[in-house]
């Protein structure tokens, strides 16, 4: 019985410290994966041409991270070997403005960042809506005497509720856009080749044509 109790109380230390370290080693993976972006984002100029690093153009690690949704704060920006932030601006007028000085704007940068420009007055008109909403809904309690969900206010609510949800919408890809007009820019810095198969096996032309015993068919070409 104490053999038997002996061995349980063994295999009972032996699995507690494999399950006690299984925080730690999951601890250490993530402390990996989260420093890779940081590690590829400083590296990332060194892997530039000489020739094109003092006009190259990134943004910082964690605006490269924005995803849908995300924080409507103003992107930061380095130029080329420097490390000093430069705000790209509320509608990224500066980043713009660096684009052209640089002499690299190209026609895909400008269309990014003029739909950025766009998304950024669509969310400050529906900030504004939401706004003045609330100030008209408190203004029209207290007239009402503190009397709530009048036909007043529940028109109200509606507005700001449609203004929320809009809000949703107009943020989904902001962000999007002013990182796609920088990978624009760098593009035109250093023209990317085709990776993989894929765009080689992609078709030239296609068609639907009528077959000889009826029906129709389907052709597929490829340039050589």
């Amino acid at each position: 019985m104490n053999r038997i109790f002996s061995v349980f109380r063994r295999g009972a230390v032996s699995a507690f410290g494999t399950v006690g370290a299984l925080p730690v080693c999951l601890l250490a993976v993530l402390l990996v994966l989260a420093s890779r972006p940081a590690a590829a984002q400083l590296t990332q100029i060194e892997q530039v041409p000489t020739a094109v690093q003092p006009r190259w153009v990134d943004l910082s690690p964690p605006d490269w991270r924005r995803g849908k949704n995300g924080w409507q704060t103003n992107f930061t920006y380095f130029v080329g070997t420097s490390q000093e932030p430069r705000n790209a601006g509320f509608f990224g007028q500066r980043l713009r403005r660096e684009l052209t000085d640089l002499g690299g704007l190209t026609p895909e940068a400008e269309a990014a960042l003029n739909r950025y420009r766009r998304q950024k007055k669509l969310f400050l008109t529906e900030r504004f809506v939401f706004v003045s909403t609330l100030i008209v809904a408190g203004a029209d309690i207290i007239r009402n005497d503190y009397s709530y969900f009048e036909n007043s206010e529940i028109i109200i609510g509606s507005v700001a509720l449609a203004s929320l949800i809009s809000n949703f919408w107009i943020s989904r890809n902001t962000n999007s856009h002013l990182q796609r007009a920088v990978m624009e820019y760098q593009g035109g810095l250093i023209p990317q080749a085709p990776r993989g198969w894929a765009p080689h096996l992609r078709p030239a032309f296609g068609g639907v044509v009528p077959q000889r015993g009826g029906g129709l068919g389907v052709v597929v070409g490829w340039r050589l």
